[in-house]
């Protein structure tokens, strides 16, 4: 296991490394939906850092760090959130790096301990664990959704 983790701001030259683990961490964590695997390509993927890490997120104040150990094996995607505290729009680490605190590591620079929200597909039973255990719980509100054709949940730090 990896002993040191660094996190960073992402760069544009990150964008191939950050496409290349977006579609890694999908392919592990999506495995049982060959569906949505089959419309994220990593020529997609690599086309679509390549554009936001040089052009901008579409959204204000997004920012975008890398977690290394050493390369490039996560990255997390965060923002304000208009009612309040922050939102992270992706967390992924490659399962290689599962518990080694590289998940932890971003979220803590990103985002803090302070209020969050996070979507994520119902179905995802180790990432609801992993929220839960950074203190994030199911919304009771308006914590479901169904986008392209999959159900997501929404979990909130408070």
């Amino acid at each position: 296991m990896p002993s040191t983790i660094t996190v960073r701001p992402a760069t544009p030259s990150d964008a191939a490394a950050i496409a290349n683990v977006h579609h890694t961490a999908w392919q592990e964590a999506y495995s049982h939906l060959p569906a949505l695997l089959a419309i994220r390509t990593l020529p997609q993927r690599r086309a679509q850092w390549a554009h936001s890490l040089t052009s901008g997120f579409p959204w204000d104040g997004t920012r975008c760090l890398v977690s290394e150990s050493p390369g490039v094996t996560g990255f997390l995607v965060y923002g304000p959130n208009p009612n309040g505290g922050m939102e992270m729009y992706s967390l992924y680490v490659l399962a290689s790096h599962y518990g080694t605190g590289a998940a932890q590591a971003l979220m803590h620079a990103g985002v803090g301990d302070g209020p969050c929200s996070v979507w994520l597909l119902a179905d995802n039973a180790r990432a609801k664990r992993f929220y839960e255990k950074m203190g994030f719980e199911e919304d009771g509100g308006c914590g479901r959704r169904e986008r392209e054709g999959l159900v997501e949940m929404q979990m909130v730090r408070r």
